[in-house]
C-alpha cells in the first residue's frame, strides 16, 4: 500500500465514528472498510483508474477480519453466509478453510489463541468450533450451551487463552478450559447482538 492509498484508508476509517449507528453495524463497516483495503487499495494498479479488485468474490458478507498477532501477513475472514477465509500473504490471496466447520457457512467470529495461533475457534450458528492444528481439522465444543446457540462475537482472555468468551443468541457464556465446557455467566445479553 502506497502512502496516498494508506492516508484515504485513515481518513475513510474517521468517518465511522462520527455516523451514530449501533456497535456491531460500526464493526461490520470497519470490517469492510479493512476488506477493501486489503483487495482493493492495497493492490492498486493502473488498470480501472487505480483500483485492481482481486477477490475473493465469492465472500459475500463479512463479519469479521483478524490477523494472526504473531504474524500480520495471516488475515482471516470470517463469513455468515461463505465459511471461514484464510489469507497467508496479507491480503493478496484467500484460502478457503472452513471445511471440517459444523455449519460451515455460518462463521461469526474468530479468536486467535496468542500462545499458539495454529490453535484458533470459530464462533458460528451452533456453537464453537476449534482447531489446533491451523484449520486442517475442527472439532465441535458446544458442551454445556443450549441448542440452537448462535455464537456471534468470541474473546479471549490475552493473560490466560484458556479462558474464552462467547456471546449468543442464548446470553454470554465461558469457558475456561480451552472451549471444552461453557457455563452461562450473563443471560441479560440474549437480545443484544453488540460487542
Amino acid at each position: 500500500m502506497n502512502r496516498s492509498d494508506a492516508r484515504l484508508v485513515c481518513m475513510l476509517a474517521s468517518c465511522f465514528p462520527a455516523i451514530p449507528m449501533p456497535r456491531r453495524f460500526w464493526r461490520f463497516g470497519v470490517a469492510l472498510l479493512v476488506v477493501a483495503s486489503l483487495i482493493f487499495i492495497g493492490h492498486s494498479g493502473a488498470a480501472d483508474n487505480g483500483w485492481t479488485g482481486i477477490g475473493p468474490y465469492t465472500c459475500y458478507v463479512v463479519d469479521a477480519v483478524v490477523v494472526d498477532p504473531t504474524n500480520p501477513q495471516i488475515i482471516y475472514l470470517a463469513s455468515l453466509n461463505k465459511g471461514l477465509w484464510k489469507s497467508a500473504d496479507g491480503g493478496i490471496s484467500l484460502t478457503y478453510i472452513g471445511d471440517g466447520i459444523s455449519l460451515g457457512g455460518y462463521v461469526r467470529d474468530v479468536a486467535i489463541d496468542p500462545t499458539d495461533p495454529r490453535t484458533f475457534y470459530v464462533g458460528l450458528y451452533g456453537g464453537v468450533c476449534r482447531t489446533t492444528d491451523g484449520g486442517a481439522s475442527w472439532r465441535k465444543l458446544s458442551r454445556g450451551m443450549p441448542e440452537f446457540t448462535y455464537v456471534f462475537f468470541l474473546a479471549m482472555d490475552p493473560s490466560s487463552p484458556r479462558t474464552i468468551y462467547a456471546h449468543s443468541n442464548k446470553g454470554l457464556f465461558k469457558s475456561v478450559d480451552a472451549g471444552e465446557s461453557w457455563m452461562m455467566i450473563h443471560p441479560g445479553l440474549a437480545n443484544s447482538s453488540n460487542k
